[in-house]
């Protein structure tokens, strides 16, 4: 070890040469991979994916020849060297005595006297500190499988941090010996820090030895914790199910599980969804994770977990759980890159079709893979900001802006590409097909689109219905409401009645719109705007007044439920029609779109293709691209 301080002052020595001379297991390369990981020949990106020293490709489990358990240890050398480098900046804390037992931890700088709030992380068997599952680093990323969006949340939180390391023995596997490096480290650190409030994360095992330590902590430090957050734990609270003690837990220990913590379990329900409002086997309230893989517990609930430690702490904890800031920063750190040949090669990476640019939706997967727990609909709003010409895609000259825009402060000086004009860039995207797209205001695209309205996977669809609101008898209501099942049959039967004059009773005139629940349907919400039935006895102007103003009445409909993605298929665009044309139509269908538009509405998609009727020679998607390209 003597050898680490001479190589450290040559940088530019070659990697090889320092294996070869018995360098640090450790020692980081300028692109912040440990030797041990570079050489078996991969390194983790920018973006936290592991990839190969060669040509840069993802690692794929299906596609590794290698000795796994090689490369489990280089990726368990790299996380253990980040712990101790900028920015997480972590301590090695060694632990006096302790027989058979991993003995040290690390902490943040100051851990000890800091009298604010104190982090604890504790992983489950067979991982070292800072990793939650070293198959996921591999497969997926550092922001699935390792520790380290916690350790920036508590950190800009102005938390203090411990990471236990019980698997640090000669058997990681023994269960008695991780309780007791969690016992011991929690005795000897936690027990004799100067934190008001203590917060702990426990996954799979760690949440049984954390069981054992709230068997044995004083009743000082129970006192002090104010949050638990297990992840898919494999804890109980009989006493069978402690490792180092016989007997149950003690009263002040089941108190502090019943009222400061809630179990995160694998499961499919959405985010939060309560699964026991109690118990009795946990001690504590389940909800779900969002997921149903085991190790994924941990990325999927990490800012549900932050907000839960906000809300239960006494002493004003703001923790930095900004949906919108962390997805901006997660692009920029995707796009970056040192060189443009390096940018040009991640561009291909996301590229997957060959054709030229990548769908706003495949770069929300991208980055989903990277931090699961932003929302989606979150992602998708920030990356629509970010495209130049809203056409829904991604070119490399708008990767390119990115780059040159993020990379402002850091000296370099070339220019973001001018914006272009609105291209043609079929696509799918929720379920439809993008042919054209257009920018209705700086945050809000139009997406003239092909497909079945009734398949489209966004917030809402509008249903073009008649005042009776009941479902039509032909033509896209008729298809609508055969698609939405009973539910949505039954909501639009629910609707209340305003007007029964004549021989039909009217839940919804002409010039104003109705939402209902979707029922079957993939959209959440059906929406059923009503215009004008366009004849010779009413003047033109009038209809087209009403016409507008029912798309209007839509997107406010869409407003009140704050959505953000809506699909129409054209209202009064088929027999309603009448004498008047189509392309008269289509105008009052963009007028009513534009002024309708609101903040918060990121995409409105129009359904062309179902509008096709008497006329060939009228084709409704060349006509209303003609109108967009005339007025927007």
């Amino acid at each position: 070890f003597w050898l680490k301080p001479f190589w450290l002052k040559i940088p530019r020595w070659p990697k090889s040469c320092l294996l070869r001379c018995g360098a640090s297991l450790f020692l980081t390369g300028p692109e912040g991979m440990t030797a041990a990981l570079h050489g078996l020949g991969w390194f983790f990106g920018r973006d936290g994916r592991l990839r190969d020293t060669t040509k840069g490709q993802l690692y794929s489990r299906d596609a590794f020849e290698g000795d796994y358990e090689e490369l489990a240890a280089g990726i368990t050398a790299h996380v253990l060297d980040a712990l101790t480098q900028t920015p997480c900046s972590l301590e090695r804390l060694e632990l006096r005595g302790g027989h058979k037992i991993s003995c040290h931890v690390f902490a943040s700088a100051g851990a000890a006297e800091h009298r604010g709030h104190l982090l604890v992380l504790i992983p489950g068997i067979g991982c070292r500190a800072g990793i939650w599952s070293r198959s996921l680093c591999a497969t997926h990323s550092l922001g699935y499988g390792a520790m380290f969006d916690f350790l920036r949340i508590a950190r800009e939180a102005g938390m203090a941090q411990v990471v236990f390391d019980p698997n640090d023995n000669d058997d990681p596997h023994d269960g008695e010996l991780h309780a007791g490096h969690c016992v011991h480290a929690w005795q000897q650190v936690v027990e004799r820090s100067a934190a008001s409030e203590v917060f702990v994360v426990a996954h799979s095992f760690g949440g049984a030895s954390l069981i054992d330590v709230l068997a044995m902590a004083s009743q000082e430090s129970l006192e002090r914790i104010t949050g638990i957050a297990f992840t898919d734990s494999v804890h109980g609270i009989s006493g069978e199910c402690l490792q180092l003690r016989e007997g149950g837990l003690p009263p002040e220990a089941l108190r502090v599980l019943s009222a400061h913590a809630v179990h995160w379990q694998a499961d499919e329900a959405p985010l939060d969804t309560e699964i026991y409002a109690f118990n009795e086997d946990r001690g504590c309230r389940c909800v779900s994770a969002g997921v149903n893989e085991h190790a994924s517990t941990n990325a999927f609930a990490c800012r549900s977990i932050f907000a839960f430690f906000a809300a239960q702490s006494k002493s004003a904890l703001r923790c930095s759980v900004n949906d919108t800031a962390d997805a901006a920063r997660h692009l920029e750190t995707l796009a970056q890159s040192d060189n443009e040949e390096q940018m040009r090669c991640i561009f291909r990476e996301w590229d997957t079709n060959g054709d030229g640019w990548i769908s706003l939706e495949d770069l929300v997967n991208v980055t989903h893979v990277l931090c699961p727990s932003i929302p989606r609909e979150c992602l998708r709003g920030v990356f629509a900001a970010k495209d130049l010409n809203k056409d829904g895609v991604i070119d490399y000259e708008e990767l390119s802006a990115w780059v040159y825009s993020g990379a402002a402060g850091s000296g370099k000086q070339k220019a973001a590409p001018a914006r272009t004009p609105a291209r043609v860039a079929k696509h799918r995207r929720l379920g439809v097909t993008v042919e054209h797209s257009y920018a209705i205001t700086d945050d809000t695209s139009l997406f003239l689109a092909s497909g079945n309205i009734c398949k489209f996977e966004g917030c809402a669809i509008v249903n073009p219905a008649d005042p009776g609101c009941l479902g039509g008898r032909g033509g896209v209501d008729k298809a609508i409401s055969a698609a939405g099942g009973q539910k949505l049959r039954e909501a639009r039967k629910a609707l209340k009645v305003v007007s029964s004059g004549g021989a039909k009773a009217v839940r919804c005139p002409p010039g104003e719109a109705r939402v209902t629940v979707g029922g079957a349907l993939k959209a959440r919400f059906c929406i059923h705007a009503v215009g004008p039935h366009y004849n010779r006895t009413t003047p033109f102007a009038e209809s087209d007044a009403l016409l507008v103003r029912a798309y209007q009445a839509a997107l406010q409909c869409a407003e009140e439920k704050k959505l953000q993605t809506v699909a129409f298929a054209p209202i009064s665009a088929g027999h309603f029609r009448g004498p008047q044309s189509l392309q008269r139509v289509f105008e009052c269908t963009i007028e009513g779109i534009r002024a309708g538009a609101y903040e918060g509405l990121r995409e409105v998609y129009l359904l062309l293709d179902m509008t096709r009727e008497r006329s060939s020679a009228e084709d409704p998607m060349t006509l209303v691209k003609g109108i967009c390209d005339s007025t927007m």
